[in-house]
């Protein structure tokens, strides 16, 4: 989940996001999302993904033939995810959190970008590691019917993480 240099890669953010998610579970898809709550504040979390159907088993690990993995990451298209979430308390907040191939936090396109040197200086590292802890974030409010929507196009081998902000009263 970190390279040699300390650097985290996807798999990293990952874990990070499933650790995020609370006790409780109020939803499951299996195909495509989880919604729980932690019992202890009452806050909503879900991750939405987008594993692609056109794959059966599970993914070759990268260790073992970085070529497969960069060819799976090919398999699949872009699919249209839509997660709703009630009886929140009106204007909730939300911190979502995006992490798709190619797009922020993915530190091997970066690497790519730079060229793929054989050796990182030390600017360098320091550049990729911070590209790789910045991912897409934004806040996102349920209405005021206490309704969350969000309907979003999503990459293969993409996930969203939402987490419900406390509200200071």
């Amino acid at each position: 989940m970190i390279n040699l240099q300390g650097i985290p890669k996807p798999a990293f953010h990952a874990f990070r996001l499933l650790k995020s998610l609370g006790k409780e579970v109020l939803a499951q898809d299996k195909t495509d999302s989880i919604v729980t709550r932690n019992p202890e504040n009452g806050l909503v979390s879900a991750i939405l993904f987008h594993y692609p159907e056109e794959v059966k088993t599970s993914p070759p690990p990268a260790y073992n033939d970085p070529q497969a993995a960069e060819c799976l990451l090919k398999v699949g298209s872009p699919k249209l995810k839509k997660l709703v979430l009630k009886g929140l308390r009106p204007g909730s907040p939300f911190k979502v959190q995006r992490l798709s191939p190619g797009g922020p936090g993915d530190v091997k396109s970066a690497y790519r970008r730079l060229g793929s040197p054989k050796t990182l200086s030390r600017q360098m590292t320091k550049d990729l590691t911070a590209y790789a802890m910045t991912l897409d974030v934004s806040i996102v409010n349920a209405n005021a019917e206490g309704v969350l929507i969000l309907e979003e196009e999503m990459a293969p081998w993409s996930l969203i993480a939402l987490l419900q902000m406390e509200i200071n009263s």
